[in-house]
């Protein structure tokens, strides 16, 4: 405990720089935003799309920037799991399945398939990695809510196949 604090007491640290260059940022923005021309721009569709085309080219590696940096949506393929990862594999299973699934028909799939879990129980993995797909639902989709002992019931999502 340093001298100056007290049993119980703890010192609070900002950093104050983050939150000024945040403060600046909004201020640029108010600015922006207060130009009707601007403003009738930003919200027409066609313009928005070009923004977004935009964004992926000034994150510069093709992949559109997560959703929590740029305030779109990212719900292309380029958002796949990684290779070689639990998720990556759920879904590569569940993309092999025709119809609908639960969690134990993936567990099933990747054990039969050598996947070794470790300590990990298997149910509890696939679920948390199926349950992760379905937010996105570009990925898997959930069909139907489980409950209890009645599992949640998904289905891979497929691209149409629109050539003749």
């Amino acid at each position: 405990m340093l001298p100056n604090e007290r049993k119980g007491e703890h010192k609070l640290m900002l950093d104050t720089k983050a939150i000024d260059t945040q403060i600046r940022k909004l201020q640029k923005l108010k600015e922006v935003l207060a130009d009707e021309a601007l403003r009738e721009l930003i919200v027409d569709p066609e313009m928005l799309e070009l923004m977004r085309g935009a964004v992926v080219a000034a994150n510069g590696s093709g992949t559109h920037k997560s959703s929590k940096d740029t305030g779109i949506p990212d719900d292309t393929e380029e958002s796949l799991p990684a290779e070689g990862s639990l998720k990556r594999k759920v879904l590569d299973a569940a993309r092999t399945i025709p119809g609908k699934f639960n969690t134990r028909d993936i567990v099933e799939k990747l054990q039969g398939a050598g996947h070794d879990f470790g300590k990990r129980d298997p149910m509890i993995a696939v679920n948390q990695s199926l349950r992760h797909l379905a937010k996105k639902k570009t990925l898997v989709r959930l069909v139907r809510q489980g409950s209890g002992r009645i599992p949640h019931i998904y289905q891979a999502v497929r691209k149409e196949n629109t050539s003749n």
